[in-house]
């Protein structure tokens, strides 16, 4: 495959400096009206409730923006040989998944995994459960990116992330339930933190759900030790 030409980029540092500026704007901006009546109008379309503006949405909001603008800060920029490689293979693979179609049909590019051949269930026992009955689910997962395809070596060879996990909240009682199943964001994928954020008890005990919480690849368990891969959030 040709390579395509890539715009020489540079890492932005400057980003740093206005993570927290950038944080309150965007919270602003986030209640004027042309954005709530656009969000209004997704949910419409989705037959979906549409929520009012009020103090707890732009606390929420808020916190979202200041978790992404810590990630800014405390996180260097790719240097400039990753920024050009990261650049080669993103121009690459739009190539690549035009060509195969891709683009206008994603769903064709995701193939229907096979069962799992493995799957093991264990207990957890540690404090992190806080008193709820959470087992852990794992298996191996045979998904890998097509051969050629962009990083698809790289991936390959990230072993740790081969071994998929979720974390598994079930009723006793045999009794026909709804399944929860609640799929974390950036840096999360650990029980302590997830159930809370969650409010997986609410959903169990409360509302009569069985639980499931998937862990994502290159996350916590997941995750490639460093420098020998990468993890989220980075530009890879």
């Amino acid at each position: 495959m040709a390579t395509p030409q890539v715009e020489q980029t540079q890492p932005q540092g400057g980003l740093k400096l206005g993570a927290l500026p950038a944080a309150v704007w965007r919270t602003g901006a986030y209640f004027t009206p042309p954005h709530y009546l656009r969000r209004r109008s997704w949910h419409r379309q989705a037959s979906l409730p549409a929520p009012a503006p009020s103090l707890g949405g732009l606390t929420a909001v808020f916190a979202d923006e200041l978790v992404l603008a810590g990630f800014r800060i405390t996180r260097n920029p790719p240097t400039v040989e990753a920024w050009e490689r990261i650049s080669v293979e993103v121009a690459q693979a739009l190539v690549s998944f035009e060509r195969e179609g891709w683009l206008d049909d994603p769903a064709s590019y995701h193939r229907a995994p096979s069962a799992p051949s493995d799957a093991t269930v264990r207990k957890v026992g540690r404090w992190e459960a806080l008193g709820l009955r959470w087992e852990q689910l794992r298996w191996t997962s045979d998904w890998a990116p097509l051969a050629g395809q962009p990083g698809s070596d790289r991936w390959a060879g990230y072993e740790r992330n081969h071994r998929a996990s979720a974390w598994m909240l079930r009723h006793r009682d045999n009794q026909p339930r709804h399944w929860a199943i609640l799929v974390h964001g950036t840096e999360q994928g650990r029980l302590l933190v997830d159930q809370m954020v969650f409010r997986a008890r609410k959903l169990h005990q409360e509302l009569g759900c069985n639980v499931l919480m998937p862990l994502l690849p290159l996350h916590a368990s997941r995750r490639v030790p460093e420098p020998l891969g990468t993890g989220f959030p980075t530009l890879d």
